[in-house]
């Protein structure tokens, strides 16, 4: 399902010539909640966190939650700034929420994003550009947003990301479950 709609919401905002962001987000140290805690109680911060991406942007905006414990949002009509307002509130959302259990950890999340056409006019472009960014989030320190550097366009050259697969459509890439956040 994700992968599809990332498909052709990027054909439709080529068509219209809108602007199209991509954020995906990553949940900090999520396998030391599973190692601490157990899975039960992973499962339940998914679901949670799932809700709170709901909850918490814009009607035409999609959650979805893309393996493990990464997320996708679609943006249409959103550009970059707006992007990174978008990414900032929800990684601030999150980390400002109370889980529904009784843990001391905090949980907290990183995100990256890409916009269409800016950054890529292809759904592997953009993915691959707001993967980089995530991963550049994460490199950064967690619980932080990151957009892709200054200058880079649909042309730009990418590294392979973190599942060794470059310009490959995010549906060859080993993700995992593709289903909207509960």
């Amino acid at each position: 399902a994700y992968e599809e709609r990332l498909r052709e919401e990027v054909e439709r905002s080529l068509r219209y010539s809108e602007h199209l962001s991509l954020i995906l987000t990553d949940l900090d140290h999520f396998k030391t909640i599973n190692d601490t805690y157990g899975h039960n109680t992973g499962d339940v911060v998914l679901h949670w966190v799932g809700r709170l991406l709901t909850e918490h942007t814009r009607s035409p905006d999609t959650p979805f939650r893309i393996g493990g414990e990464e997320f996708a949002i679609l943006a249409p009509a959103t550009n970059m700034e707006v992007a990174h307002h978008v990414a900032q509130r929800l990684v601030d959302i999150v980390a400002e929420a109370r889980p529904p259990l009784d843990f001391e950890m905090k949980v907290t999340m990183s995100a990256g994003f890409a916009c269409c056409p800016v950054n890529g006019t292809s759904a592997s472009a953009l993915f691959a550009h707001a993967d980089k960014a995530l991963l550049q989030a994460k490199v950064d320190g967690r619980s932080r947003v990151c957009g892709p550097p200054r200058g880079t366009t649909p042309e730009t050259e990418f590294a392979p990301n973190r599942t060794g697969v470059a310009a490959a459509e995010p549906e060859t890439q080993a993700r995992g479950n593709e289903d909207p956040p509960p």
